[in-house]
């Protein structure tokens, strides 16, 4: 016998998780990596009060890393929480550790 998830638990699980609300957001990321050594350019997604997602194409950074993050709305330091890559796009959500 096959059962089907719990929908329900899933979404509820992933709204308490997120204890801040989410706003979508556009304009050009740029993420400075050790020390300005190497610069990504993308795309935000979403921001809420403490952190943001962004997209763009290129090599996968490490979760953990601290970098330096120019947005519209300034330049950050931030922790890179998570990233998932699908089809050479790596979509990456971050902390923000510093205004």
């Amino acid at each position: 016998m096959r059962t089907q998830p719990d929908e329900s638990k899933k979404t509820q699980s992933t709204v308490e998780r997120r204890r801040e609300e989410r706003k979508r957001a556009t304009g050009e990321v740029t993420i400075c990596v050790n020390q300005g050594q190497t610069v990504l350019r993308g795309e935000m997604v979403d921001v809420s009060l403490s952190g943001f997602r962004m997209r763009y194409q290129g090599e996968p950074l490490d979760a953990g890393s601290e970098v330096e993050v120019t947005y519209p709305w300034g330049t950050v330091k931030a922790r890179i929480m998570w990233l998932h890559v699908i089809a050479g796009w790596c979509d990456v959500g971050f902390l923000i550790t510093e205004k």
